[in-house]
């Protein structure tokens, strides 16, 4: 009987299987499965977040701000409607950030209207998460004639700067707060849709579709269970942005007085400011934390995008 080495040196009779055969070739017509995309696990992308500072410190002024707006009726020193007759009174002891024009305490009106600003801003941010990631995920999945009609549909409404459709859409549905937010979710989910798209398109490249498609998932289980799952860590990313954005929007429509007049926000405090300019503590406290919130909602979203895709470019 002859023998032939096995890869260990050792003999073996002719033509006997190995004792350790290695994982067999994929036959003709299968589809080798294929790792989704990498995202990291829990804790690293937690330790890379903590590991950004700046991002730690926006999410300390973003969760403060929250508290904040929460607990506002039982922080707030005074009813931020309640007029007085202490008259455009500047910083003292008895209103820390001075009156306005009708005697209401700034301090009040700044804590009681980061409720409504940081309201609107959810709200926005789903809803642009939610319409961005049905249309990307469409046009991005079955491509062709239904992706070059979505996309055509998203740059008319991108090519209109943002604040200027906002504007157009209040003024003509009115300063309702659910139409302010509807206003500022048509202005900023165009670019969640192309992005979501762009995601979409990468991942379509993969193995693991095409091992999806093969043992006859649905189109809809591949979006939701496989494409947009991989797909969240930009999305993530963009939410966060997207928050800052609707905070100035808003603001920038109540100082042009279309904001809703039953519920003061940040914005409103601006527009009111406008009565005095000499006045510099009716604007300047309202201005700061607008500044402060949005600058915040960056940082964070940086640190999620070098927590979330490490090897990506930092916004």
């Amino acid at each position: 009987m002859s023998f032939d080495p096995d890869v260990t040196g050792a003999l073996a009779p002719r033509g006997a299987a190995p004792d350790n055969p290695g994982p067999a070739a994929p036959g003709p017509g299968t589809v080798a499965p294929v790792a989704p995309v990498p995202v990291p696990g829990a804790r690293l992308a937690v330790r890379r977040f903590l590991g950004h500072g700046p991002a730690v410190v926006g999410l300390a002024i973003l969760l403060l701000t929250a508290v904040m707006a929460i607990a506002a009726d039982w922080i707030a020193p005074y009813d931020p409607q309640a007029v007085s007759t202490a008259l455009l009174q500047p910083p003292s002891g008895e209103h820390l950030l001075g009156t306005d024009t009708v005697g209401r305490d700034i301090l009040s009106q700044v804590i009681h209207g980061g409720r409504v600003s940081l309201i609107v801003a959810l709200v926005t941010g789903v809803g642009t998460l939610v319409l961005g990631a049905l249309v990307g995920s469409i046009a991005g999945y079955y491509g062709g004639r239904v992706d070059a009609v979505l996309m055509r549909i998203t740059e008319v409404f991108q090519v209109i700067p943002s604040f200027a459709l906002a504007l157009i859409i209040v003024a003509v549905l009115g300063t309702n707060l659910a139409y302010i937010c509807g206003a500022l979710v048509m202005a900023l989910w165009p670019q969640m849709a192309r992005l979501v798209r762009g995601e979409v398109l990468k991942i379509m490249t993969t193995d693991m579709v095409a091992a999806a498609r093969t043992v006859g998932h649905s189109n809809r289980r591949i979006i939701v269970s496989d494409v947009l799952p991989n797909a969240l860590p930009p999305l993530i990313v963009q939410a966060t942005i997207d928050l800052g954005s609707a905070i100035l929007l808003q603001a920038g429509l109540a100082f042009l007085g279309l904001g809703d007049p039953t519920n003061l926000s940040w914005g409103d405090i601006l527009q009111q400011a406008q009565r005095d300019l000499s006045a510099w503590w009716m604007s300047v406290p309202a201005g700061v934390v607008i500044f402060l919130v949005v600058l915040a909602a960056n940082f964070v979203g940086d640190g999620l995008n070098r927590a979330l895709r490490p090897t990506s470019s930092h916004l």
